[in-house]
């Protein structure tokens, strides 16, 4: 009987150990699998940046024919037809929230999997039919239609009027416009040259100006303050850009902005919605609030410009490159003095790391050599560790915004 019950055991682990074994059998050849599916992603997507397809936008083509993969499950990329990469397309095409730039975009994607990187000859699969297919699209039939100004690719501007955003970039920063002011003012010629289809700046005159401004009021119904920022940018182009006669540009009717009252939130909605908020959001929340202070001079606060004798901010290159004084909130102190104590930690580790430390401009590194790798020049709510994030206004290194948070 006791050597029943022995065999019975071995009997019992050696099926266990066989399927402990092939069970890590299994995971290794997923493991390998994956490995495999993820190269030949990787592989395609060095094709798509090969077909001159900006690294930014290299990822959505990835992502589309990964969809198309997904599409019919079982049935490997070499043995699909181009039936079957129409019927994907005419099903990206009924739904509504996809666009019709998109639809050619991943009609894109699948021409460079096929024709550059698998190696196959899937023909010419046309979009047109498609669209003609669906009227209750209102996407295509409509919208599209209405919205004559709506900017589909910046690849669009790479071309034709790349050297023309080239000078206006460079006048901006010339007269040392802010960031958001250069980022607004491309954003509206560019969609002033997508409303005019993209014409010669020679064919595009004071007419066509009124044209674009008469759309935005009429079709658009922007505000007043964004029928004259777009004026603004239209006539600075033509004007400094371009150095177009100003006679021509001068005399066009702008806006009148509406007054209105402002609306704010009670004490008790404040109190409510800060006490959602924890850690580092909680005190840049209250620094907002109790400080009057915008969200961008609240992420670029350094220690030097926090004042707790005085109870006072000193807030430098504000809006307009403005420098102001407002009140430091008192029942934050101590939360801003915890947070600093934690960057002059931070700010340890940092040197001994080799890193600089401070976030100073690289014109007072020069100047002022002193301030680099000091707590006064560092910046409050950067997370020690992190890299710094360089901005377009700066092509010298200058820093932009700091990491706030750990990815994790």
């Amino acid at each position: 009987m006791r050597f029943m019950e022995i065999d019975n055991y071995l009997h019992v682990l050696y099926s266990t150990i066989n399927c402990v074994f092939f069970k890590k059998k299994i995971l290794f050849y997923m493991k390998r699998k994956s490995n495999k599916v993820n190269r030949f992603w990787m592989d395609y997507r060095q094709a798509v940046i090969a077909s001159d397809v900006p690294e930014s936008i290299a990822k959505w083509y990835v992502k589309w024919a990964i969809d198309f993969d997904a599409f019919l499950k079982g049935k490997p990329l070499r043995e699909r037809t181009a039936a079957d990469i129409r019927s994907f397309l005419e099903k990206l095409c009924e739904n509504p929230k996809i666009e019709p730039w998109q639809v050619q975009q991943a009609q894109d994607a699948l021409a460079i999997l096929y024709r550059d990187f698998l190696e196959i000859d899937m023909g010419s699969i046309e979009l047109g039919p498609l669209l003609v297919r669906h009227p209750e699209n209102e996407w295509d039939q409509t919208r599209n239609k209405r919205f004559r100004d709506q900017v589909k690719s910046e690849q669009a501007f790479t071309g034709r009027h790349a050297a023309l955003f080239e000078r206006l970039t460079s006048e901006l920063r010339l007269r040392h416009y802010s960031i958001r002011t250069e980022q607004a003012y491309v954003h509206w010629i560019r969609r002033f040259f997508t409303f005019h289809n993209q014409a010669p700046v020679a064919e595009i005159g004071p007419e066509g100006i009124r044209a674009f401004l008469k759309y935005l009021a009429e079709v658009r119904k922007v505000s007043a303050s964004t029928q004259n920022q777009a004026l603004n940018a239209v006539v600075f182009f033509y004007g400094q850009v371009l150095k177009a006669d100003s006679g021509q540009f001068s005399n066009f009717t702008r806006a009148k902005r509406t007054r209105r009252l402002p609306e704010v939130l009670t004490k008790t909605e404040v109190q409510k919605l800060l006490a959602c908020l924890k850690g580092k959001s909680h005190l840049m929340a209250g620094l907002l609030y109790g400080g009057g202070l915008r969200l961008t001079e609240c992420v670029r606060l350094r220690v030097k410009d926090i004042n707790f004798e005085q109870r006072q901010i000193l807030v430098r290159d504000g809006k307009g490159q403005k420098d102001r004084i407002t009140v430091l909130p008192e029942k934050f102190i101590p939360l801003l003095k915890k947070q600093i104590a934690h960057v002059k930690r931070g700010l340890k580790e940092d040197l001994a790391a080799g890193s600089e430390g401070a976030d100073i401009w690289p014109a007072l590194k020069k100047n002022i050599p002193t301030q680099v790798g000091t707590l006064a020049g560092s910046m409050c709510f950067r997370h020690p560790g992190c890299p710094l994030i360089l901005g377009p206004e700066s092509p010298g290194g200058t820093i932009s915004m700091p990491v706030l948070f750990k990815r994790r």
